[in-house]
């Protein structure tokens, strides 16, 4: 799939979370990782350069150091290392501790997906690498909109390149409002059917429908309650059972709390309507 990781570091711990992800990606993938980071002058330069080599001489022979980059905008420098490079894939921790890494989807972290033609693997602060030691699944969540579905070509991807399952899921509000019956059948008819359609692409797909009246809710309770290694895959926006999926709103609370990764990638030929 990509012929290199690109992760952003700025010294801290939590900054350094994403390169287990990333580690495991390059792996599995036969990339190799680059070390990428952002100061705010020169005079920090040397020290950060240190500081990438060090981390790649951990990572072992597949990872090396790039020049730090000195910018004010952390954002569009991260965005101009990964941008004209479609075989590269961003992975980032979304969170970190200094003023150049407040890496937070609606923040550094958002900017950069709204800017890059590609996906970003995001590793948030509740991330647990006792239980994604191996991937072994992708839950994709879906409301019948196109911006949620535009996701799935990229799903399919990573699903065969690694070897993963994936549980489509959709939610419906909770089976006490009127017509939910209705509903129900209808939506596990239209995440039925989808699932059959990636089954005939070779993909070895599930579905559910999760019930709830907040979805991000529903979807970190599911993705809790899975014992398998799991990665999250989904757009940045969508409608419907999904509603208003942008920065900030359900993906942003998701990346804010699951334990797992969670590729993101804003669908660019799509518009509201």
């Amino acid at each position: 799939m990509y012929e290199a990781v690109l992760v952003p570091l700025d010294g801290s711990e939590l900054a350094e979370r994403a390169l287990i992800s990333a580690a495991k990606i390059a792996q599995a993938d036969g990339a190799a990782i680059k070390l990428f980071s952002v100061v705010e002058d020169t005079e920090h330069v040397a020290e950060r350069r240190a500081y990438l080599e060090a981390k790649a001489k951990e990572l072992g022979p597949r990872a090396s150091a790039m020049e730090p980059v000195v910018a004010r905008e952390p954002a569009g420098a991260i965005a101009g290392a990964i941008t004209d490079r479609p075989n590269v894939l961003l992975c980032m921790s979304t969170h970190g501790r200094t003023p150049v890494s407040r890496v937070f989807l609606g923040s550094v972290a958002g900017e950069v997906v709204r800017t890059i033609p590609g996906p970003v693997l995001a590793v948030g602060p509740h991330f647990d690498s006792a239980r994604c030691t191996t991937l072994t699944e992708m839950v994709v969540p879906v409301d019948g909109s196109r911006f949620s579905e535009a996701v799935l070509p990229l799903a399919v991807s990573w699903a065969q390149a690694l070897r993963l399952s994936m549980i489509l899921v959709s939610v419906l509000p909770p089976s006490n409002t009127p017509y939910i019956g209705q509903t129900d059948v209808f939506e596990s008819a239209y995440v039925s059917n989808l699932s059959s359609d990636l089954r005939r692409q070779g993909v070895n797909v599930q579905w559910e429908v999760l019930h709830g009246d907040r979805p991000a809710e529903a979807i970190l309770d599911f993705i809790s309650r899975r014992t398998s290694g799991c990665l999250l895959v989904m757009s940045t926006h969508g409608r419907s059972g999904l509603e208003r999926v942008v920065m900030g709103s359900v993906a942003g609370a998701l990346v804010a709390r699951v334990p797992c990764p969670m590729l993101v990638i804003r669908p660019r030929d799509l518009t509201e309507g």
